[in-house]
């Protein structure tokens, strides 16, 4: 018989495997594991489903990460070591934060899934990375059946990157995250978006400021999972050099928004592309790109990951064919 994942993926997809089950422990895990050995395809483990694109069926079992708790390790005057059950919900841990006086995260407010998931797509928003924070993660490796700590080092952090997408995908289950949180505030707000926010609203960069501040932009910019089936940002913000960069301005006559990045280069705005070729609430079939930001792409139908896929090609093609840039997907596409 199989089980429905509609329910489970905030794209809200058309999707279904052979059995679900959670794990709130280690124990559980590696029971859950050994069940799913019945089936044709390793166990898929998520979090909280909220960027994945899920294929019409799974042929395995679909297990989802509950491990809680939210532990002090250790702490100085100037920092706190702070060890996340993989399966707390990533907002209200930053919200935990900032009620215990913990500062770093305020800039990722507001970001859907769980902790867990975290590291693997290297969450950012605002000009803040995860990765300036995150010190470890305890995982379990699915082949030696072994558990250790991975520094942040070894998590090989790029930009929206690590290593749990690559070569250590699927392999390795993240338990715990770590981070190293200032007790004195280090506010980060140079990101233009967020800049011009408090400014035109006077408002203080004081931590709780800046949490309360990303969570209005993001409000206003981008639809509740929990109302709209999404993903949040469906494209990777395209990085390029200065020199194409400069190029880029030179042959057209629109100002592209930019930030410019630690290492020199040039991030871009995918929302702004697809606006400026004309995509914004531009709609195919169930799936449409949404009104306040065209980096979001909404469902509200019957679609599947067909569908939605068939959807960002077509979007892909238009930038690359004007513009040179090829737009990545964010969210993991999972093969059926």
């Amino acid at each position: 018989m199989k089980n429905s994942l509609c329910a489970h993926n905030t794209l809200r997809l058309q999707a279904s495997c052979d059995a679900i089950d959670t794990f709130d422990s280690l124990d559980k895990l590696r029971q859950c594991l050994l069940w799913s050995e019945q089936f044709a395809r390793d166990a898929l483990i998520l979090g909280y489903g909220s960027n994945v694109v899920l294929p019409v069926f799974y042929p395995g079992m679909v297990l989802f990460n509950r491990i809680s708790g939210v532990e002090v390790v250790s702490e100085t005057d100037d920092h706190v070591h702070v060890a996340v059950g993989a399966g707390e919900n990533w907002h209200n841990f930053v919200e935990h934060c900032i009620k215990n006086d913990w500062f770093g995260l305020e800039n990722l407010a507001l970001i859907p899934g769980s902790v867990g998931a975290a590291p693997v797509q290297n969450i950012g928003a605002y000009g803040v990375d995860v990765s300036k924070f995150l010190i470890q993660c305890d995982v379990y490796c699915r082949s030696t059946h072994n558990c250790y700590q991975m520094s942040s080092a070894e998590c090989r952090f790029g930009y929206r990157d690590s290593v749990f997408k690559h070569h250590s995908k699927g392999q390795l289950v993240i338990l715990r995250v770590h981070f190293l949180l200032h007790k004195m505030p280090q506010s980060q707000v140079t990101y233009p978006s967020l800049s011009r926010y408090l400014d035109s609203n006077q408002i203080s960069h004081s931590p709780r400021s800046i949490f309360d501040a990303v969570v209005s932009i993001r409000n206003k910019r981008l639809p509740s999972v929990d109302n709209i089936g999404n993903v949040g940002s469906f494209f990777v913000n395209p990085v390029v050099s200065q020199a194409r960069f400069d190029v880029l301005q030179s042959q057209f006559s629109c100002r592209f928004d930019h930030y410019v990045l630690a290492d020199g280069q040039v991030k871009l705005f995918a929302g702004q592309l697809l606006r400026l070729l004309g995509w914004q609430a531009a709609r195919c079939g169930a799936f449409s790109l949404f009104e306040q930001n065209a980096l979001v792409m909404t469902h509200d139908g019957e679609g599947n990951q067909n569908d939605c896929l068939r959807f960002a090609a077509l979007l892909q093609e238009s930038v690359a064919s004007v513009f040179g840039i090829e737009l990545a997907i964010e969210p993991e596409v999972v093969a059926s």
